[in-house]
């Protein structure tokens, strides 16, 4: 094949293509396994605008009414999400930025839609949060301009080796691509991004990497970008925010976020679920109208309490146990005068009864605020209460105390998740079951009774306000 990207091509270039059976976009470029070849910048950012619109029916399905909103926002994150990402590594990241922006703004109108989060409230501070990895506390979105510069700083890394070898014995310029690497590296900088061992934009990019080990780069640099954010964020959060955002970043904090609703005990209904996102970014509630309508229709419960969700979390616990044949009694005396929520007997210590008392802690209450401000620091607290209300008050020959506390944004405390890996245990031991699927699986069905508890509580506090 003979392509001269200086001018339009020849007749004689046009029937090479067309024998070649190689898509022709038009008379100066040319598409090879999904990537665009051309030398016109104004051409690539054509050619990368319609590949943002070929992605609209996809996100349109994303949000359609009959889709649950638990499914379409798993569906935005792990499949949607990543469909520009073989574009991003294959273009040089100036050329296409407008339509990175682009595909940045769709992914953020589907994600409101699917959390009724409005226009009114999409501040950049919200913006940035749901960019941030689930890990961090984020939504998951990342930043397609970001992702557009590392992913084609990962790329050329990973073929500088071929690049080079080919740069050697055909004597190939590769001043362009030297150029854009360059741009690329220097506009991360300029975000706060500076991952140990990448070459400084003057650096020969492509001679430096092309015996380097390999790396990930394109995770690494997202990484240190979204560390990059969280700094900025930090500077100007109260002790509040840092609270709620220490708790929804904790461990397991997210599982009712990205675990599929493959299960009644995983499944939040829609407006458990919009209630859940906003509780998770800092917003009211309030603004929910059509959940609220929804929840009007799906639950009657208006006396809903405290210990309502309370008892909800006890006893998707307690139903946890059951289902590998642990014994499980609710409401259990220990002494007289005082009684624990649940008592377990487990296989590994048949002659031990287990005594759960369980506790949702709300980080952002002025009696945890100064502990939130660790991360599970609210959680800790309650755990140490537990253990102090305990003391002294059990047989250490047949008893033994559990705490089980969760915080209210979702976090699962360590205490408690020593009692599921104990469930879990006695699952592998009585049920040949997998003990770390059953752990994944019990994890994610309390993460998930937080949230189906919290939501109830605040369409309470909704009806009450109506009178």
């Amino acid at each position: 094949m003979v392509y001269h990207p200086a001018g339009a091509l020849s007749a004689a270039d046009t029937q090479i293509l067309t024998q070649a059976q190689l898509p022709l976009v038009n008379n100066n470029i040319i598409e090879v396994l999904g990537a665009a070849i051309t030398s016109s910048d104004e051409l690539m950012a054509e050619w990368a605008a319609r590949q943002v619109k070929n992605q609209e029916q996809m996100l349109q399905l994303l949000q359609h009414p009959d889709m649950p909103r638990q499914i379409g926002m798993a569906l935005l994150r792990v499949s949607a999400v990543p469909r520009m990402n073989y574009v991003q590594r294959v273009t040089k990241p100036s050329s296409v930025t407008e339509a990175m922006n682009q595909w940045q703004h769709m992914l953020e109108q589907v994600y409101f839609k699917i959390a009724e989060i409005s226009q009114t409230e999409a501040n950049q501070v919200l913006i940035s949060k749901i960019k941030l990895p689930v890990k961090a506390g984020g939504g998951g979105l990342g930043d397609a301009v970001a992702i557009n510069h590392a992913a084609f700083i990962a790329s050329v890394a990973a073929a500088a080796g071929t690049i080079q070898l080919y740069r050697q014995h055909l004597q190939l310029n590769n001043n362009k691509l030297q150029q854009a690497t360059s741009q690329a590296l220097e506009w991360l900088q300029q975000q706060g991004v500076s991952p140990q061992h990448l070459p400084k934009p003057q650096d020969d990019f492509i001679q430096l990497m092309s015996g380097a080990e390999q790396t990930k780069w394109q995770h690494v640099i997202m990484r240190t970008y979204a560390l990059s954010v969280m700094r900025q964020a930090a500077a100007t959060e109260t002790n509040v925010d840092r609270a709620r955002n220490n708790s929804v970043a904790a461990p397991h904090a997210s599982l009712w976020y990205t675990t599929n609703p493959t299960d009644d005990q995983l499944t939040l209904n829609n407006s458990q679920f919009a209630i859940a996102v906003r509780n998770r970014l800092g917003l009211s509630p309030y603004q929910l109208s059509r959940s609220f309508n929804q929840m009007n229709m799906i639950r009657g419960n208006v006396g809903y309490t405290i210990s309502d969700r309370h008892n909800h979390i006890r006893d998707v616990l307690a139903s946890l146990a059951r289902s590998v044949n642990a014994l499980a009694q609710v409401e259990a005396t220990v002494t007289s005068g005082t009684r624990a929520d649940l008592m377990l007997r487990l296989s590994q210590q048949p002659g031990v009864n287990f005594y759960v008392d369980e506790m949702v802690a709300m980080p952002t209450a002025t009696s945890n605020l100064q502990a939130a401000q660790q991360q599970l620091g609210a959680a800790s607290l309650g755990e140490q209460q537990k253990i102090a209300r305990y003391a002294g008050t059990m047989d250490e020959r047949t008893q033994q105390l559990m705490p089980f506390v969760v915080e209210a944004f979702g976090a699962i405390g360590k205490a408690a998740m020593k009692v599921l890996e104990a469930l879990a245990i006695h699952a592998e031991q009585t049920q040949n079951a997998d003990r770390h699927e059953f752990l994944a699986f019990a994890a994610s069905a309390i993460s998930v009774a937080i949230q189906q508890g919290n939501a109830d509580l605040v369409f309470k506090q909704f009806r009450n306000r109506l009178g």
